[in-house]
Protein backbone atom coordinates (compact mmCIF):
# COMPACT_ATOMS: atom_id res chain seq x y z
CA UNK A 1 0.00 0.00 0.00
CA UNK A 2 2.44 2.72 -1.25
CA UNK A 3 5.63 1.04 -0.52
CA UNK A 4 6.08 -2.26 -2.80
CA UNK A 5 8.69 -0.92 -3.87
CA UNK A 6 12.25 -1.27 -2.50
CA UNK A 7 10.86 -2.98 0.47
CA UNK A 8 10.30 -6.19 1.60
CA UNK A 9 7.69 -7.85 4.00
CA UNK A 10 7.69 -10.57 6.41
CA UNK A 11 4.84 -11.99 7.96
CA UNK A 12 4.50 -12.95 11.53
CA UNK A 13 1.45 -15.29 12.21
CA UNK A 14 0.14 -14.31 15.14
CA UNK A 15 -1.57 -11.90 17.27
CA UNK A 16 0.86 -9.44 18.75
CA UNK A 17 -0.88 -7.00 20.93
CA UNK A 18 0.46 -5.51 24.10
CA UNK A 19 1.37 -8.09 26.24
CA UNK A 20 1.34 -10.92 24.34
CA UNK A 21 5.20 -12.61 24.30
CA UNK A 22 6.53 -12.59 20.81
CA UNK A 23 8.53 -15.88 20.59
CA UNK A 24 12.09 -15.76 20.50
CA UNK A 25 12.16 -18.44 17.83
CA UNK A 26 10.40 -15.84 15.97
CA UNK A 27 12.41 -12.74 16.45
CA UNK A 28 15.66 -14.51 15.68
CA UNK A 29 14.31 -15.86 12.34
CA UNK A 30 13.13 -12.35 11.12
CA UNK A 31 16.53 -11.14 12.34
CA UNK A 32 18.18 -13.90 10.36
CA UNK A 33 16.37 -13.06 7.07
CA UNK A 34 16.41 -9.41 7.78
CA UNK A 35 19.99 -9.56 7.58
CA UNK A 36 20.47 -11.84 4.69
CA UNK A 37 17.90 -9.48 2.98
CA UNK A 38 19.22 -6.16 3.66
CA UNK A 39 22.84 -7.53 3.66
CA UNK A 40 22.39 -7.84 -0.09
CA UNK A 41 22.60 -4.35 -0.81
CA UNK A 42 24.73 -3.90 2.20
CA UNK A 43 22.10 -1.93 4.22
CA UNK A 44 22.38 -1.49 8.03
CA UNK A 45 19.21 -2.83 9.59
CA UNK A 46 19.78 -0.19 12.30
CA UNK A 47 19.95 2.52 9.75
CA UNK A 48 17.37 4.90 8.37
CA UNK A 49 15.65 4.48 4.57
CA UNK A 50 14.04 7.10 2.47
CA UNK A 51 11.53 5.69 0.27
CA UNK A 52 8.87 7.34 -2.42
CA UNK A 53 4.95 6.26 -1.93
CA UNK A 54 3.70 4.96 -5.33
CA UNK A 55 -0.31 5.44 -4.14
CA UNK A 56 -2.40 7.49 -2.30
CA UNK A 57 -3.71 4.26 -0.17
CA UNK A 58 -0.58 4.66 2.80
CA UNK A 59 0.25 6.91 5.27
CA UNK A 60 1.27 9.13 2.73
CA UNK A 61 0.10 10.85 -1.03
CA UNK A 62 1.56 9.04 -3.79
CA UNK A 63 4.70 10.79 -4.33
CA UNK A 64 5.55 11.95 -1.07
CA UNK A 65 9.13 10.98 0.43
CA UNK A 66 9.05 9.36 4.34
CA UNK A 67 11.77 8.19 6.18
CA UNK A 68 11.70 4.81 7.99
CA UNK A 69 13.41 2.97 10.17
CA UNK A 70 15.47 0.08 7.28
CA UNK A 71 13.41 -2.33 9.58
CA UNK A 72 9.86 -0.89 9.90
CA UNK A 73 6.38 -2.53 11.00
CA UNK A 74 3.40 -2.26 8.22
CA UNK A 75 1.67 0.45 10.62
CA UNK A 76 4.75 2.93 10.28
CA UNK A 77 3.44 3.77 6.38
CA UNK A 78 -0.33 2.30 6.68
CA UNK A 79 -3.09 3.09 8.73
CA UNK A 80 -3.57 -0.34 10.74
CA UNK A 81 -2.28 -1.87 14.19
CA UNK A 82 0.26 -4.98 12.15
CA UNK A 83 2.62 -6.01 13.53
CA UNK A 84 0.83 -5.09 16.92
CA UNK A 85 2.42 -3.49 19.88
CA UNK A 86 4.53 -6.32 21.25
CA UNK A 87 6.20 -7.39 17.73
CA UNK A 88 6.65 -3.06 17.50
CA UNK A 89 8.50 -3.29 20.13
CA UNK A 90 10.66 -6.19 19.47
CA UNK A 91 11.85 -4.16 16.71
CA UNK A 92 14.75 -2.38 17.98
CA UNK A 93 16.30 -6.17 19.16
CA UNK A 94 15.79 -7.05 15.82
CA UNK A 95 17.76 -4.84 14.49
CA UNK A 96 20.28 -5.05 16.80
CA UNK A 97 20.57 -8.80 16.29
CA UNK A 98 20.80 -8.63 12.18
CA UNK A 99 23.33 -6.09 12.30
CA UNK A 100 25.12 -8.24 14.85
CA UNK A 101 24.69 -11.52 12.41
CA UNK A 102 25.97 -8.67 9.42
CA UNK A 103 28.92 -8.72 11.57
CA UNK A 104 27.96 -4.61 12.34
Amino acid sequence: QGFNRGSVGIAAIGTFTKGVPVPKAMTDAIAALVAWKLGLTDVDPRSKVRLVSSNSLSRYPKGKSAKFSAVSGHKDGYYTQCPGAALMAALPGIRKEAARLQDR
